[in-house]
């Protein structure tokens, strides 16, 4: 109930009104006693032949308002408690969770009707209603609820999980509820994915069975520098770095010829995803960058390749010598 935080102050005041007023009503104060009686009698009436008392909804009112209050004390205390027993795994975890929750709100359903003093048949008629209503304007909800079960049940994906959007964003799963799963994006965002939807917004699952991964990135290099002394430099700089897999070799490959220069893809595994991988990339990106400029190999850019292609063109005029396009005449 993180809803009725804000208002802390007023249910304080509204609590001890409440109290006060039963307290000089049970000492049987003639006008506070007088008063509610009046009050209690009142009924409220819907066209001619129904009517509500009002001491009737105001005690419904304030049993949902206790009974909520109480189901979502007794959820947060099993949620809890579930949590310190580490012998068992943060899914199995989420799948107690929710049957606990599905439980207890079944039972609070069912108590709220009982003390409000519902006959069988009226229980019969809602329970109808509330199936007519799911398979209407529910069935979403009731898709995301079997969904949730599914993806506890089949260990597709896991709490604890590093999972990759389709928008190329990354994060952690952190919670698998009945009806939204919860993802930590790496950029601080959490977004709440329908578990109806969860396979549309995910493209992959790095740590499903395992936590190593490859990446690759490309350089591209003039086609006048040393192919050989290219990758000894690339090859050493992947392999000095600490977050690389020792059982898994690096690959150096020439991959494309480019517009601009030749294009070699570099692959490497790591062990553990989690270090992160564009910071890997970075640290190797920076170190191969300062051995070139050692090594003085420039990287081709669009400047100094119009630049070439002006020098080329200078030089191709000047071997083709001008001819006589005017022909001589024939004797």
């Amino acid at each position: 109930m993180k809803f009725l935080v804000p208002y802390k102050n007023h249910i304080k005041v509204l609590l001890f009104l409440v109290i006060a007023f039963g307290f000089l009503y049970i000492s049987g104060v003639h006008i506070i006693h007088d008063s509610t009686q009046n009050i209690l009698d009142w009924r409220i009436q819907i066209g001619e032949t129904i009517t509500f008392p009002v001491f009737l909804i105001l005690k419904s009112i304030l049993i949902i308002l206790i009974g909520f209050w109480l189901a979502t004390k007794t959820i947060t205390f099993c949620e809890k408690s579930i949590k310190h027993f580490k012998q068992i795994n943060p899914t199995s975890q989420s799948i107690l969770i929710n049957i606990i929750q599905i439980f207890i709100y079944f039972i609070f359903f069912v108590s709220i009707l009982d003390l409000l003093h519902f006959q069988h048949s009226s229980i019969t008629v809602i329970s109808g209603a509330a199936a007519f209503g799911l398979s209407l304007g529910l069935r979403q909800i009731a898709s995301n609820l079997v969904s949730g079960f599914i993806l506890l049940l089949e260990h597709s994906i896991n709490v604890g999980d590093f999972v990759e959007m389709k928008d190329q964003s990354a994060g952690f799963v952190r919670r698998i509820g009945t009806l939204y799963t919860h993802i930590e994006i790496t950029d601080g965002r959490e977004i709440f994915i329908p578990n109806g939807e969860i396979f549309n917004y995910l493209a992959a699952n790095w740590t499903l069975n395992h936590k190593y991964a490859r990446i690759t990135f490309e350089i591209i290099i003039d086609y006048t520098t040393d192919i050989n002394l290219v990758k000894e430099i690339c090859l050493k700089a992947i392999n000095a770095h600490p977050a690389k897999s020792k059982n898994r070799p690096a690959e150096f490959l020439v991959d494309r010829f480019g517009e601009f220069g030749l294009i070699i893809k570099l692959r490497l595994w790591l062990d553990d995803i989690l270090i992160g991988r564009f910071q890997v990339q970075s640290d190797i990106l920076s170190s191969i960058c300062e051995e070139f400029k050692k090594a003085k190999i420039a990287i081709p850019t669009i400047a100094t390749a119009n630049k070439k292609q002006a020098k080329l063109q200078k030089q191709f005029k000047q071997t083709i010598k001008p001819t006589n396009l005017i022909d001589e005449p024939v004797e």
